[in-house]
């Protein structure tokens, strides 16, 4: 505690000022334990549906083809969220890159090779669903920190289930950002 009032004490009066993610400057604040505290606008990547095709799945397949985020260059990923239009609730990873990559075959045994392995900055993992009646809503807080300077982080999902998708119900997915 003694270096937490240290800190406040060393601060206290000034105007503390950090680059958001959208790269503005604003202020910052401390939080109970001498870290810093940022609040940034919430960025929505809106939906995106995944271009699956229709029929049977197996786990740990390629779910869908590669796609595109665009996000400010330095953030963090605070919700993902996977809308089944399918009503089947099976857990997804959205494998998440920094670079373009080769993607894996939709319905093809989900892998990549060494060289785009190193380009993976993280996973978010799908498997929490709420049951809405004819349609379920997958969500995860991954709080994933990235940086990448062109401003587009790059994905492809892996469904660990065995789903069978019907014509007009394939999924969506949609990121907040901070």
């Amino acid at each position: 505690m003694a270096d937490f009032l240290n800190l406040q004490e060393s601060v206290e009066g000034y105007n503390i000022k950090a680059l958001t993610p959208m790269g503005q400057i604003a202020p910052v604040q401390l939080d109970s334990r001498g870290g810093l505290l940022t609040s940034g606008p919430l960025f929505d990547t809106g939906l995106i549906q995944l271009d699956v095709g229709n029929g049977l799945y197996t786990a740990d397949d390629a779910f869908g083809g590669k796609g595109r985020l665009f996000v400010p260059p330095v953030g963090t990923i605070t919700q993902a969220f996977f809308y089944d239009l399918d009503d089947e609730g099976m857990a997804v990873d959205v494998v998440l890159f920094d670079a373009d990559f080769t993607a894996t075959a939709d319905d093809a045994a989900f892998a990549v090779s060494d060289d785009d392995a190193k380009k993976c900055i993280g996973v978010i993992s799908i498997s929490s669903f709420a049951n809405c009646g004819g349609f379920q809503i997958g969500q995860a807080f991954p709080a994933l920190n990235y940086s990448v300077p062109s401003g587009v982080i790059y994905y492809q999902c892996i469904i660990r289930g065995a789903p069978t998708v019907a014509a007009g119900s394939e999924p969506f997915l949609r990121f907040w950002v901070q």
